[in-house]
């Protein structure tokens, strides 16, 4: 079993075992955050996440092309505009102890942003380059806590003109098939007492596919935690499309065989049928689905969210099913379209 529980803010900091060292100039930092008043870059809760944001970027930068670094400045600007606006405490001073936790909110867009920039923009030499939608509105509904609804939505195209890049980026323009969380991000940018950050990153680039893990997190204004969701999108490079459960699966009976496959990976792992609901039998025809699907050497790897199986303290547990207890079910070409061998 893998227990998987995505967190925002300082927390990235400790489980990228990230060491931050230096600061941003009192200057750099005053001119970049003008708009919450120049003591806020006082607080070392902002002055040095926004130096290691500033240092993730301008090693980014250095990375690609002209072409490359044109599109990241271009998606900076955008997010340091948003940034501006993300945390400021209401102009009528409605929320006058808003101010101290002003850092905080700074910090946790700033740390996020971070990981975002250090992840590996050329895999397989193939590169990449960013597309994000940020957005806030003011939160009319809650009375403490942020008084501004926050939205980010960030994606990786193809920095290519060939064929493959065209077709690739038409696929994730049109939203990478998002499904279940399409609901979630319109949600979000409609309502001020909703935050949401949602990652599309490259997983890995095979010669038969270009697979994305999509990280997302929820949080409304007030509620005691947020919300995580974990999923995958598999785009199939020679079909030009993305995949579907028929590309590895096949026969009459292939659903409820794998349900049972799933249902003895889960009660058979020691860690996870210790604490797995007595009853778990509504969670598992989300196995059915590709977007919970993570190709391994060792097998496919199925992904639940918080809650399907277990409490929300043991996060989103996932279960490895070995190819060699699929092999009855798999449609030809899946082993490929996997990677395995």
């Amino acid at each position: 079993m893998r227990l998987t529980v995505l967190r925002a803010g300082a927390f990235a900091i400790f489980a990228l075992g990230w060491v931050f060292s230096g600061s941003a100039s009192a200057a750099e930092c005053e001119d970049g955050l003008a708009v919450y008043g120049q003591d806020i870059c006082e607080d070392a809760a902002v002055n040095i996440p926004y130096s290691q944001m500033q240092a993730a970027y301008s090693k980014l930068a250095l990375s690609g092309g002209d072409d490359f670094e044109n599109l990241l400045a271009r998606d900076q600007k955008k997010w340091l505009n948003f940034m501006r606006r993300a945390c400021v405490a209401p102009a009528d001073g409605s929320r006058p102890d808003y101010k101290g936790e002003q850092p905080y909110c700074i910090s946790d867009l700033l740390v996020s942003r971070t990981i975002w920039l250090e992840y590996p923009w050329k895999i397989r030499g193939v590169q990449f380059s960013p597309l994000g939608v940020y957005g806030t509105k003011v939160d009319t509904i809650n009375t403490i806590g942020p008084p501004v609804g926050k939205y980010e939505f960030s994606i990786m195209l193809m920095d290519e003109t060939g064929e493959l890049g065209v077709e690739y980026n038409k696929y994730a323009r049109a939203g990478y098939g998002l499904g279940a969380l399409q609901p979630l991000i319109e949600m979000s940018e409609m309502n001020g007492e909703v935050d949401s950050q949602t990652f599309v990153r490259i997983h890995e680039v095979t010669p038969e596919r270009i697979s994305n893990v999509v990280e997302s997190i929820l949080y409304y204004h007030g509620a005691a935690h947020g919300s995580s969701y974990l999923t995958y999108e598999h785009y199939l490079v020679g079909e030009k499309r993305g995949l579907v459960a028929g590309d590895i699966f096949s026969g009459e009976n292939w659903q409820q065989e794998l349900q049972e496959i799933v249902t003895k990976a889960i009660l058979t792992d020691g860690a996870l049928r210790e604490v797995v609901w007595d009853d778990f039998s509504d969670a598992l025809p989300m196995a059915l689905e590709p977007d919970r699907w993570k190709f391994t050497p060792e097998g496919l790897e199925v992904q639940f969210q918080q809650y399907e199986l277990t409490a929300y303290a043991y996060g989103a547990p996932s279960v490895v099913l070995p190819w060699k207890e699929l092999a009855g079910l798999l449609a030809p070409g899946a082993l490929r379209i996997a990677g395995v061998s």
